[in-house]
């Protein structure tokens, strides 16, 4: 074949050496001394981010704390006052009278509006004050809603169940 084109296998022939090239030419004035952090390319100032999206966050956790609590004491005489709903409940089974009953099915309403409205808004401040906790819009507010919201669930159901238990053993 051709002499300059290697065969598979073999090694490509070295390029011939070039003849050295002469020196760049220094500049004839010295560059500007670098600018450090007070320099040109510096970004834009931060503006300052309101904290309104933590404080709706906060307003939602606080608000859906204190009306789960008021409903969790609420459903806990309402559950305590249906006789035979709490003695059925605590054996493992309900009575097709006392699960008939209109008091049965408005409690039934009641629990099941509790988890609804409590779920929703509580989701809501959550996911709220972990964006204002994300991009920095009230941090301390969405820290806090982030917090009474992920609470609320656990101290409405002790709450509920503490009620429950002293009407209907009292």
């Amino acid at each position: 074949m051709s002499g300059n084109i290697p065969q598979y296998g073999e090694y490509a022939p070295t390029p011939p050496a070039s003849a050295p090239q002469p020196a760049a030419a220094q500049p004839a004035a010295p560059l500007p001394p670098y600018a450090g952090a007070g320099g040109y390319y510096q970004p834009a100032p931060a503006v300052p981010q309101k904290p309104g999206m933590g404080i709706a966050a906060l307003l939602i956790a606080i608000a859906v704390f204190v009306i789960s609590l008021i409903w969790a004491i609420a459903n806990g005489f309402l559950a305590a006052s249906i006789p035979g709903l709490v003695d059925a409940a605590l054996g493992g089974n309900v009575d097709a009278e006392v699960a008939a009953s209109p008091e049965a099915a408005a409690f039934g309403l009641s629990i099941f509006g509790h988890v609804v409205v409590g779920t929703l808004t509580g989701v809501t401040a959550l996911v709220l004050g972990i964006i204002a906790i994300a991009r920095k819009r009230g941090r301390a507010q969405g820290i806090a809603a982030t917090a009474i919201a992920a609470v609320a669930p656990i101290v409405s159901y002790l709450v509920y169940s503490v009620v429950v238990a002293a009407a209907a053993f009292s």
